[in-house]
Formats: C-alpha cells, structure tokens, sequence
C-alpha cells in the first residue's frame, strides 16, 4: 500500500507489488490488482483479467474483493449477479464487529450496490425502506466510501 499513498504514488510499482501478494494468494491484493487491470492503473488496461482477480478474492472471502466485484457487475448492468455478490457481505457482517478499513470499504460498496438495486428493482423487487436501511447501512461502514458512490449515482456515472 506504500505506492498507493498520496505521496508515494507510483501506479507501476503498486501494480508490480500487488501481483507478486496476489499470485502469492494475498486476497487484498488480489482485488486491488483487479481494480488496477479493470482501469488500466499502473498496467495495460484488461477488463477480463481484473474481474477473473476481483472474482477470486471474492471467492477467498475478502469483504473488500467482494465489494469490489459487486460494484463491477452493477456498473456492467449484471444486476442479478451483483445483488448475489453484494447481499453476501451486506448479510454476514455487522457494523459493530471490528473490521479493517478495507472490510468496511467492501462492506460499504455492498449495502450501497444493494440499495440502488432495491430502490429501483433491478433483480429484486422494489424496497424502498429496505433500500433507505442499506443506504444507512453503507454509511455506518464507511461514510465517505458511501459519499463517493451518491456522488457517482447523481453524476450518471454508476
């Protein structure tokens, strides 16, 4: 995480660190190393590779990767699969057990991801209330993880 810090940043570097922890099965890194080859950070840009790395974090249980992947498949418009995804991580964790930073970052990508599918009934039947309790839910993992979502959703860019 040293070359992801403001001001340490080397995208290369950081690309180059996470792969080595990814291929040696560190699961954050995994999904980081994900993230930076779906947006082409620090390397060629290869949507395909990032999401075979965010799935397999995801699949070794790391809250941030799961996060990460739901977030992928709702701004793929894969609603069905991000509501699976999301609803994992959103259900089996709960703000008053210690988690990391970065578990309250994946959990918050989840209840938010959740919500927008809830509030207009994208592969779930509209709830509204039960969207406004995940909404509330983003914001006591991480609120400004959950600020930057609303911010994403009012510019149409999620």
């Amino acid at each position: 995480m040293y070359y992801a810090r403001d001001e340490n940043v080397n995208t290369k570097e950081s690309f180059r660190w996470h792969s080595s922890a990814a291929e040696n099965g560190h699961v954050e890194s995994m999904a980081a190393l994900g993230l930076m080859l779906v947006a082409g950070r620090g390397c060629t840009k290869n949507e395909e590779e990032g999401l075979q790395w965010l799935r397999s974090s995801a699949t070794a249980g790391c809250i941030y990767g799961i996060g990460a992947l739901a977030h992928q498949y709702y701004t793929r418009k894969m609603f069905t699969k991000a509501v699976e995804c999301a609803f994992k991580a959103s259900e089996t964790t709960t703000p008053s057990v210690s988690l990391s930073p970065l578990e309250c970052r994946g959990t918050a990508l989840c209840c938010f991801v959740l919500a927008r599918c809830l509030e207009i009934g994208l592969a779930v039947g509209k709830n509204v209330p039960k969207a406004q309790e995940y909404y509330l839910k983003a914001r006591d993992y991480d609120n400004a993880m959950t600020a930057e979502l609303h911010t994403l959703l009012v510019y149409g860019r999620m």
